[in-house]
């Protein structure tokens, strides 16, 4: 049986973004303080899960079947540019392996 994952209150319509912008270090190191590891948010209107938990975000990362969706893409590239975090397919292993020696 899964339980319901629980997450902060969000505003209609823009969600969690007016925290986020606001302050984001404070906005997520609350959330994970109070919700835990795995915390359901809204980017505006779009449903996104906020993962702070390094063995789960290797997994979502690794992970064949997990596809992001061209919008959460979007979303992503608007914070931290075409990045390892933004892109899918060759071009992510191809980045994935050239910063593996960092890690």
């Amino acid at each position: 049986m899964l339980l319901p994952v629980r997450g902060p209150r969000h505003l209609p319509l823009v969600g969690h973004l007016p925290w986020i912008v606001r302050d984001p270090v404070n906005f997520f190191s609350q959330v994970s303080r109070r919700y835990g590891d795995v915390v359901p948010l809204r980017i505006g209107i779009t449903r996104a899960l906020y993962v702070n938990r390094p063995d789960l975000i290797s997994q979502l990362l690794r992970d064949r079947n997990c596809q992001r969706s061209d919008e959460s893409r979007a979303g992503i590239r608007s914070f931290v540019g075409e990045g390892l975090l933004a892109i899918e397919g060759a071009p992510h292993l191809r980045h994935r392996r050239l910063m593996a020696p960092a890690f």
